[in-house]
């Protein structure tokens, strides 16, 4: 379970009903918990209705024994198995979709009819899901047979059409918390993604005007900040980054934001995307591009990490927190599979979908299918707020179906001499991916730069692995070998909000199997030589900090934690920054407020940043037991005067990557 799940199983139990994920989920679990409590009436049930669909699509081509084992191929199948053993609605979904396939391929009108509505409830699963519906049901749906093509298809749109609006129309009915997410998520990354892609500088008088009413948080550089803080990868930092919050928009609880400023944010929105069209569509592409892993071969995150950020959380809902050897190397398995083949990387399933069409024209069920998973990722390229492997499961699974299914009518239709012809496309197809994979794990790809490495210098530059810095995870794996290689250490450096830890898990392990052993600053300030990782988070996020200790000790990792605003953490903040440090992770200054240190140093002069913002730091962190010895730049902003200045009082400063790395 993830976070959103245990939100559906809370609620659940409350008798609340939210908007900011489909409600009917809430609705489902609530029935479920009548039988069964927790979460495993749910796994049942998004399990068996994804089997029972696989099978009764598979009889329309094989017999009942090989379409059992096809149902089960397609069901374990690496990259269809790692999203439906979390529940998520998105599994409900998938099996729906597939049991609404299966029912309109019958010759009963009943079962046909039972088909419509289990495509309701499936596309009242998610928003999007009315994508994989529409060539569902236009392509499949039969009033009766024998109709003329044009009364058939205008009755089979028109069926769409009742399945869609009934299902927002059931959501908009369980509905008793409105959130309005879309102007918290969407509406506001699209507004900050277009701005992002501007050619143009705009001034901060004209963003004022664009904005106005919006509540708006920072009111200079507006531009500027916007260009900073925007990536195609995730909305999130938007309304959360710890220096840079835009807008204070609702994504949890039940308080929306005020109608005034929702009103002011579709204003805003609509005038954006109209007065920019060509940004805001190259800012879809970008976030398309992401969430479809271009230029990869491998896909981050597509394996759900086995940890549980507020374990205490699940225990209050009486749910397991642990797990067992078994799950863990299946986990292990798997992570190993997403990073060296191209199993999880969803362009891949997008091109074999493309080159399959053609072959399935003929074939009605086999080009609905198809459609239906290339339709949904289409909707994407105007929906998607993230980057997430599960937004493109469906495609996953209909490519899967589709190819199995086309491959196995053409064989048995197929010529001797086409049979020989497609088996050596097979082969050279299959050559081809074995090909990728084996190239994946060759260093063919740069590492990150030698400016990343420590050096002589007393000022070492990071690297950034947040999910809004440009980076492939291939330069990273680079970086490590370089590592080994030439006995240096690599630093990198990173942000609760905006990195997934679990991303890392198979680089730590990489990296201890290897020579690579994680050190921290203070180990480098003692004059720790030798190859090694510098893995250091910034800022105050200390409460998720804590949250991975469990998973930095299962994989034997040390953190520098770079900390700043350490005056306003609580007692029981202090008192995990205290277990951390107990555990082996070192503690380090980032700034008493986060000040830029050029722009602070131009506005108050060199003796005022060390006045207000460096010696505080260090001041508050040594009167509570600790003993920096580095200080981390905010935002990387330094120059060499102010190095100098600092290198004076602490053995060690760092900055970030871009211009600040001075060599």
């Amino acid at each position: 379970m993830t976070k959103d799940s245990f939100d559906h199983l809370r609620e659940a139990r409350a008798g609340v009903y939210s908007d900011a994920h489909p409600p009917i989920i809430n609705l489902i679990w609530k029935f479920l918990e009548v039988f069964v409590a927790g979460q495993f009436g749910m796994l049942v049930l998004q399990s068996g209705l994804l089997l029972a669909g696989l099978y009764a699509m598979f009889r329309a081509t094989f017999t009942a024994r090989r379409a059992a084992w096809w149902a089960a191929g397609v069901f374990v199948f690496p990259p269809v198995l790692t999203v439906m053993a979390v529940i998520w609605k998105d599994c409900s979904m998938a099996g729906l979709l597939a049991v609404g396939i299966a029912c309109l391929l019958s010759s009963r009108r009943g079962v046909r009819i039972t088909g419509l509505a289990a495509l309701c409830s499936a596309t009242a699963l998610r928003y999007n899901a009315f994508g994989a519906t529409l060539p569902i049901v236009v392509l499949l749906f039969e009033w009766r047979p024998g109709m003329r093509w044009l009364r058939r298809y205008a009755l089979s749109t028109a069926a769409w059409l009742v399945v869609t609006v009934a299902a927002f129309g059931l959501n908009a009915a369980l509905t008793d918390k409105p959130m309005h997410y879309w102007h918290s998520s969407l509406a506001v990354y699209d507004i900050v993604g277009t701005l992002a892609f501007v050619d143009e500088d705009l001034s901060d008088a004209e963003l004022r005007a664009e904005l106005a009413g919006t509540e708006l948080l920072i009111d200079h550089d507006l531009h500027a900040t916007i260009r900073t803080i925007y990536s195609p990868r995730d909305f999130l930092a938007i309304s959360r980054d710890p220096a840079r919050t835009l807008w204070n928009l609702p994504l949890n609880g039940y308080v929306p934001a005020p109608r005034s400023q929702r009103d002011a944010i579709g204003r805003a929105w609509w005038h954006t995307v109209t007065s920019h069209p060509w940004a805001y569509a190259r800012h879809r592409l970008s976030v398309t591009g992401e969430l479809l892993d271009l230029g990869s071969h491998h896909a981050l995150g597509a394996v759900p990490k086995r940890d549980l950020s507020l374990p205490a959380y699940a225990v209050e809902l009486g749910l397991a927190t642990g797990w067992s050897t078994t799950q863990l190397e299946l986990t292990d398995g798997m992570h190993w599979l997403s990073r060296h083949t191209p199993l999880f990387v969803p362009w891949v399933y997008l091109v074999l979908t493309l080159v399959l069409l053609p072959l399935a024209w003929r074939e009605r069920d086999v080009l609905a299918i198809l459609l239906s998973g290339l339709v949904m990722e289409s909707s994407l390229l105007f929906l998607a707020h993230s980057r997430d492997y599960r937004y493109s499961h469906w495609m996953v699974i209909t490519t899967t179906i589709g190819s199995i299914v086309l491959a196995t009518r053409r064989y048995r239709a197929a010529r001797p001499q086409a049979i020989v012809a497609v088996g050596l496309v097979g082969l050279l197809g299959l050559l081809g991916l074995l090909g990728m994979c084996a190239c994946h794990g060759k260093p063919e790809h740069k590492d990150f730069g030698p400016r990343f490495f420590s050096g002589a210098s007393r000022v070492q530059c990071s690297k950034g692995l947040d999910r809004d810095h440009e980076w492939k995870h291939e330069a990273l794996a680079a970086s490590l070998e370089r590592a080994r290689d030439q006995g240096v250490v690599l630093h990198t450096f990173g942000h609760a909000p905006k990195l997934d830890l679990g991303e890392y898990v198979a680089d730590f392990d990489w990296a201890a199997a290897n020579g690579v052993p994680m050190v921290t600053f203070r180990e480098l300030a003692a004059g720790r030589t030798g190859a090694g990782w510098a893995f250091t988070i910034d800022d105050d996020e200390v409460d998720t900090w804590y949250g991975w200790r469990d998973e930095l000790r299962a994989h034997h990792v040390k953190v520098t934690f770079f900390v700043t605003r350490y005056d306003r953490f609580t007692a029981a903040q202090k008192q995990e920054l205290h277990e951390l440090a107990a555990d082996g992770h070192d503690i380090e200054a980032h700034g008493k407020a986060h000040e830029n240190a050029v722009a602070y140093v131009a506005a108050h002069g060199l003796d005022g940043y060390l006045r207000d913002e460096v010696r505080p730091s260090k001041d508050v962190l040594v009167a509570d037991g600790y003993a920096p010895v580095a200080f981390a730049y905010p935002y990387g902003a330094h120059t060499a005067a102010i190095d100098g200045a600092l290198m004076q009082e602490l053995a060690l400063v760092r900055t970030t990557g871009g211009e600040w790395c001075l060599k």
